[in-house]
């Protein structure tokens, strides 16, 4: 997929049914607002929910790195999980157990060995 979208847009929506949550793959809740963002990439139409939790962990990661080296969609535990940073590791777990989703045994595996504080 390209990086960059042929078109793109953006907004908040409040949802009239659950969801899933693009990023940690919990549930985004009944009147709960969520980012709904579709685009072009590569000449395929794709939308993505993002849950608030992992909207908020995304934005506090990119405020530092420019367009290029934010994280794309879907990859965000990859990008915390490469980065060492316990903080946001333990932020992005506690999103899927607050949204009802299954924690991996690796996951918490790979928290608890994280050296980084």
């Amino acid at each position: 997929m390209s990086e960059y979208p042929e078109a793109y847009t953006e907004e908040w929506r409040l949802a009239r049914k659950p969801h899933k949550c693009c990023e940690c793959g919990g549930t985004i809740f009944y009147k709960e607002k969520y980012n709904y963002c579709s685009g072009v990439w590569d000449s395929q139409g794709r939308s993505y929910k993002t849950c608030k939790d992992c909207y908020d962990l995304r934005q506090e990661i990119s405020e530092d790195f420019s367009y290029d080296e934010r994280p794309c969609f879907h990859d965000l535990w990859e990008y915390i999980s490469e980065s060492d940073y316990k903080p946001f590791l333990q932020r992005f777990i506690d999103n899927m157990d607050r949204r009802g989703k299954l924690v991996k045994p690796w996951m918490r595996e790979r928290l608890r060995k994280c050296k980084n504080k």
